[in-house]
């Protein structure tokens, strides 16, 4: 059995190191047999510390060490758990910060495990509300805001207010940071869109081919009978 965060681990390494596109890595680190459970779990946190990354690294900053100043074989164990703690409710703390410092002494020993447990304890025990740094006033510096808003490099939050003026340019940043839906296109040589969104229990899209498969835990396309038949 694949366990979901080592998986998720593994995913941002490659991605970080390799430039491996996240999406196909992912599917990779699974074995058939594997619960669609952790494969959700692995996803999400994949593409959630992916999305999210300048938030969690403010987050952890405002714990009082730069993440620069950390050993970089602890920067993405402190990235999964700390976007745990940050965005996922449904996951108890214990098991996050459990599983962080069991994959830091893994890779840093036990000054590596201790690191990890102080920097998730620390950021556990504030109040969810107090957990994520406030974005920089817009009235003080707009570029900036739309960057801390949207997790986004400033470079890019510069070309978005440039191209969208500010308030288009904090629109795109906010939806930037939800969840992309997953859609089948029907063909309509093998089946109709209709009964495509029966068969995967989706729905009907606003294009006549589309069909919004649903936000369940661990629905990957690529594992659909209906895509594997074409």
């Amino acid at each position: 059995m694949t366990d979901a965060r080592d998986a998720a681990l593994e995913v941002l390494r490659r991605v970080a190191t390799q430039g491996a596109f996240a999406g196909t890595t992912l599917r990779g680190a699974f074995k058939p047999s594997d619960d669609s459970r952790d494969i959700g779990l692995a996803t999400e946190l994949v593409y959630g510390v992916l999305r999210r990354r300048n938030h969690v690294d403010r987050a952890l900053s405002k714990l009082g060490r730069r993440l620069k100043d950390i050993d970089p074989k602890l920067h993405d164990v402190l990235r999964v758990g700390a976007y745990q703690l940050l965005f996922l409710e449904r996951v108890p703390t214990h098991a996050a910060v459990s599983k962080a410092v069991d994959q830091a002494r893994a890779r840093r020993g036990e000054a590596g495990a201790k690191q990890v447990n102080a920097i998730l304890r620390k950021l556990s025990d504030l109040p969810p509300d107090q957990r994520m740094p406030p974005p920089v006033p817009r009235d003080r510096d707009p570029i900036q805001h739309i960057a801390d808003v949207g997790s986004l490099p400033r470079s890019i939050a510069e070309m978005w207010m440039h191209a969208l003026g500010a308030d288009g340019a904090l629109t795109l940043a906010v939806s930037s940071l939800e969840r992309a839906p997953l859609v089948l296109r029907a063909n309509l040589g093998r089946t109709t869109r209709d009964a495509l969104a029966k068969e995967v229990e989706g729905e009907p899209g606003a294009h006549p081919l589309a069909v919004h498969l649903p936000a369940r835990l661990g629905a990957l396309p690529a594992d659909l009978l209906a895509v594997a038949e074409g």
